[in-house]
C-alpha cells in the first residue's frame, strides 16, 4: 500500500486509474487548446478588467460613464469584425479538416479584403452619422468617437486574421494574438489618460492594441500560408449564406449584451449611467472566464461535421467548462459582491453592489446562449436567429419602458436572456443531415 502526504492509504489500483485518466485528459485536443486558449483569455480578461479598474479612478463617475459608452460602441461597431471571424473560423477549419491549403491562403485574402471593405463602410457611415451619434450618446469629443472609429477598423482587418488562426488550430499564435492586444491597450490607455488626455488617451488604448496585434498576426498567417499563385475558387454562395447567418446572430447576442450600457447613457443622469458601467463591467466577469469555451468549440464542431463526425461529444465538454466556470463566478458574486465592485471601481460605486449577482446571472445566461448559437454555427443552423431577435427587440423596448432604476434595468435583462437562452436550444440535438456537409472548396 501507497499513502498519501496526510498519511492516508492508496492502493496501487487508485494510483494507476488516476495515471490513466490523467493520460486521456492530456490527449483530449478540446482540453489541450482549450487551456490554452483559456490562459489566454484569462490573462486577457484580466488585463482589461485592470484597464477599467485604473480608468474608473483616473477619470472619476461621470468621464467614465462616458469611457464605458464608448467601450459598447466599440464592442457592437466590431459586429461586423467578429461575423468575419466567425466565418473565417468556420470555413478554415472545414478547408483545415480535408487538407486544402490553397484555399485556406486564398480564404485568408479575401477576409482580408471583406475587412477592408467593412472598415469602408463604418468611415462613410462616421462621416456621415457621427455628430448625430455624439449628441445620442451625450459625448462632447467627437474626436475621441473617431479615435474608437480608427480601432475599429484595426479590429476588423484583426478579426479576419484570427479566424483562420484559429480554423487551422494555431492555438499558440492567436493566444499571443490576444495578448499582444491586451498588454498594448492597457498600457497605452491608461498612461495616456494618466497623462492629462483623458477619456481620449483611454480610447486611444484600443486603437494601439488593436494595431500592434494585427501586425503581429498577419505576419504569422504569411509564415504558414505564403502568396498562391493562380487562382483557387471558393464555394461564394456558402460563404455569403454562411456570413449572412453568422452576422444576425452575433447582432442578437452582441446586442443583448451590450444595448442596455448605450440605452442606460441616454436614459440616466452622467452619474447614473456611469455607476452602470461599473456594473456592467463587475457582472461581465462571468462571460470573460468562459469567453474561451466558443473560440475553441466552433472550429473542432465544424471540423468534425467536415469528416462525418458526431459533434455532440464537443458540445458536451464545452457545456460542462461552461457551467463550472460560470458557477465558480456566480458563488463569488453572491457571497461577495461588494468586494467585486471595490475591485472592479472602488469605494465610488458601491452604490451598485445590490445588484451585481442578479446582472451577473443575466451575463451567464448570455454565456450559455452564446455557446450554443456558436454550435448550431458550426452546424450550419441558423433557425434560431430570427426568435433570438425578437428577444433582443422586447428586451430594448422593455428597458425603453422600464427604465426609472437600475433594478428596473437588471431585471429586464435577466428576464430577457433567460428567454435567448430557451430560444437557441430548440432542436439543439438533432442530426446533422448529409446536405449540410457541403464545403466551401466545392465549386
Amino acid at each position: 500500500m501507497y499513502k498519501h502526504a496526510a498519511g492516508k492509504p492508496c492502493s496501487l489500483f487508485s494510483l494507476i486509474r488516476f495515471n490513466s485518466t490523467a493520460r486521456r485528459a492530456l490527449r483530449s485536443e478540446f482540453l489541450r487548446h482549450g487551456a490554452v486558449v483559456f490562459a489566454a483569455t484569462t490573462l486577457v480578461n484580466a488585463l482589461n478588467l485592470v484597464y477599467h479598474m485604473f480608468a474608473g479612478r483616473v477619470l472619476g463617475v461621470d468621464r467614465y460613464g462616458a469611457l464605458a459608452t464608448l467601450s459598447a460602441v466599440f464592442l457592437l461597431a466590431t459586429i461586423p469584425g467578429a461575423v468575419l471571424n466567425l466565418t473565417a473560423v468556420k470555413h478554415a477549419a472545414e478547408l483545415h479538416a480535408l487538407g486544402d491549403e490553397e484555399r485556406i491562403a486564398s480564404l485568408s485574402r479575401v477576409a482580408v479584403r471583406l475587412g477592408a471593405l467593412a472598415g469602408g463602410i463604418l468611415i462613410l457611415a462616421f462621416a456621415i452619422a457621427g455628430p448625430g451619434i455624439a449628441a445620442y450618446l451625450r459625448l462632447d469629443d467627437l474626436w475621441t468617437l473617431g479615435i474608437m472609429l480608427v480601432a475599429v477598423c484595426a479590429s476588423l482587418f484583426l478579426a479576419a486574421a484570427r479566424g483562420i488562426l484559429q480554423g487551422v488550430h494555431a492555438y499558440n499564435a492567436f493566444a499571443l494574438s490576444l495578448c499582444i492586444e491586451g498588454i498594448v491597450k492597457l498600457g497605452a490607455g491608461i498612461g495616456l489618460a494618466a497623462h492629462g488626455l483623458g477619456v481620449r488617451g483611454a480610447a486611444a488604448g484600443f486603437a494601439f492594441g488593436a494595431i500592434s496585434a494585427l501586425a503581429y498576426t498577419q505576419a504569422s498567417i504569411a509564415r504558414r500560408y505564403p502568396r498562391v499563385l493562380g487562382i483557387v475558387r471558393l464555394n461564394v454562395r456558402r460563404l455569403v449564406v454562411t456570413s449572412a447567418g453568422v452576422a444576425a446572430a452575433l447582432f442578437a447576442t452582441t446586442g443583448l449584451g451590450f444595448l442596455d450600457v448605450l440605452l442606460t447613457k441616454h436614459y440616466f443622469d452622467p452619474h447614473t449611467s456611469g455607476l452602470y458601467g461599473v456594473l456592467s463591467m463587475t457582472g461581465k466577469v462571468v462571460m470573460f472566464m468562459v469567453a474561451f469555451v466558443p473560440a475553441v468549440l466552433l472550429p473542432k464542431a465544424t471540423a468534425c461535421v467536415a469528416r462525418g463526425q458526431s459533434p455532440r461529444r464537443i458540445l458536451a465538454q464545452a457545456a460542462a467548462a461552461t457551467c463550472a466556470l460560470s458557477s465558480v463566478v456566480l458563488a463569488l458574486a453572491f457571497v461577495a459582491p461588494s468586494s467585486f465592485v471595490r475591485i472592479m471601481g472602488g469605494n465610488a460605486y458601491l452604490a451598485v453592489t445590490p445588484y451585481v449577482f442578479t446582472y451577473a446571472c443575466a451575463m451567464a445566461l448570455l454565456a450559455a446562449t452564446t455557446l450554443v448559437a456558436t454550435y448550431k454555427i458550426g452546424l450550419h443552423r441558423f433557425g434560431f436567429i430570427p426568435a433570438l431577435i425578437a428577444v433582443m427587440a422586447a428586451e430594448i423596448a422593455g428597458i425603453g419602458y422600464m427604465h426609472r432604476t437600475i433594478a428596473d434595468v437588471v431585471c429586464v435583462l435577466l428576464v430577457g436572456n433567460a428567454l435567448a437562452f430557451v430560444a437557441t436550444l430548440y432542436r439543439v440535438a438533432d442530426p446533422v443531415p448529409a446536405s449540410r456537409l457541403e464545403s466551401i472548396g466545392a465549386s
